[in-house]
């Protein structure tokens, strides 16, 4: 009976960690994102077993079993085996609707303090992460949270889920538009729409979302934050005629000041807008606005709510340097990256940023394979073209 919630534990943790464990290569990313996290650690050789990369004739250790479910979030192996065999929420109707009641009860008549308020903020990674699990509620708990503030704060605003975009996340930014009217609510949730399908290949539905935004127009209220999202959705539709807005993104930003009000929409304004021009193949625009975020994050320090910005413009830096031709620097850059940073809601999307650009480096079956599932998982076809 045990060896059933052993493979339950493999699985459990290739969730965490955003990637199968394939290959000793992977078990490089796992050994250093549990010393990161938990700052206790397996030795390489165990996890290589662990996952039968390795032969071995022993069974495994409690150690090794405590260890990998406190990296999943769980006090103890025998605690993951407690949660994982009751019975599916589904089977007991009334148990389901009270937790739901509970959670959005929570987002409901939660005081927070501000929108970086960092004990909010890890209550509703844990309930993202919780949710993962218990897939029977997402879809209702989506469409409650979207009426309170909070969920369209945190859960919608700040906890872009990138990862699920194509599926239950992307699902409830219908919610999130029904409800929120404002125009930058309006072309952040469009925006997003208009990147899922846009890495679906979903033309049709791209359309669809492009024509919600560019119904707006841009003002003097507008937050660098939306600009970045309305451009990056005209970007998306240009094909190979983005001169226009290229130029019309850069008069805009020669408007903008920085300052300590409102540097970290600034900063959001440089990732998403670098972001769509890698995408889009724009490589040296992409390097300015890279580069304008590496010069400006001297002078302010960015919330921890906003901390994995850094490693994805570093991402992006290593990519745009590769794609312009600066082979030794970009690899520089890419050698130097952690990926544990990665936040965890796009920590997929951005290992299938990571392994392809490895990939066009070096040949790698394994990563070809991480590859591939990672694309299955997301379902962002589009990037096995770039």
């Amino acid at each position: 009976m045990e060896s059933e919630y052993v493979h339950l534990l493999k699985h459990y943790t290739e969730k965490m960690l955003g990637r199968r464990v394939l290959s000793s290569t992977d078990c490089r990313f796992l050994f250093n994102a549990i010393t990161q996290q938990l700052g206790s650690t397996l030795s390489f050789n165990t996890l290589r077993r662990f996952f039968k990369l390795m032969e071995t004739k022993h069974q495994q250790s409690a150690y090794t079993l405590n260890i990998l479910s406190a990296y999943c979030g769980f006090s103890s192996f025998d605690d993951f085996i407690t949660v994982v065999k009751r019975k599916p929420l589904e089977n007991n109707g009334q148990q389901n609707t009270d937790l739901l009641f509970y959670l959005v009860m929570l987002f409901k008549e939660t005081e927070v303090s501000d929108e970086n308020d960092f004990t909010f903020f890890r209550f509703v990674g844990q309930t993202i992460t919780f949710l993962e699990y218990h897939p029977e509620l997402i879809d209702q708990f989506q469409r409650e949270i979207a009426k309170t503030n909070n969920g369209q704060l945190y859960y919608f605003e700040q906890f872009v889920n990138f990862d699920r975009l194509n599926a239950f996340y992307g699902d409830g930014l219908r919610y999130y538009l029904h409800e929120k009217k404002t125009m930058d609510a309006q072309i952040f949730g469009n925006y997003l729409l208009c990147l899922r399908y846009w890495l679906a290949m979903d033309n049709k539905n791209l359309e669809n979302h492009y024509h919600a935004v560019i119904m707006y127009e841009l003002n003097k209220n507008s937050s660098p934050a939306t600009a970045a999202r309305y451009y990056a959705v005209q970007l998306m539709q240009a094909g190979n005629n983005p001169e226009q807005i290229l130029i019309n993104a850069r008069q805009y930003y020669s408007t903008v000041s920085l300052t300590k009000d409102n540097f970290v929409s600034v900063f959001r304004f440089y990732c998403t807008l670098s972001h769509t021009l890698l995408l889009t193949r724009q490589y040296e625009e992409a390097l300015f606005y890279i580069d304008e975020f590496l010069k400006n994050k001297k002078k302010y320090v960015l919330p921890p709510t906003e901390s994995s910005l850094a490693e994805s413009i570093h991402l992006f830096k290593a990519i745009a340097l590769l794609r312009s031709g600066e082979k030794a620097t970009g690899k520089e850059w890419l050698d130097s990256l952690n990926t544990c940073n990665f936040s965890f809601l796009s920590k997929q999307y951005l290992s299938i940023l990571y392994l392809s650009t490895k990939q066009s480096l070096k040949k790698s079956r394994s990563d070809q394979k991480q590859l591939q599932y990672l694309v299955r998982t997301t379902g962002f076809v589009k990037l096995l073209q770039l």
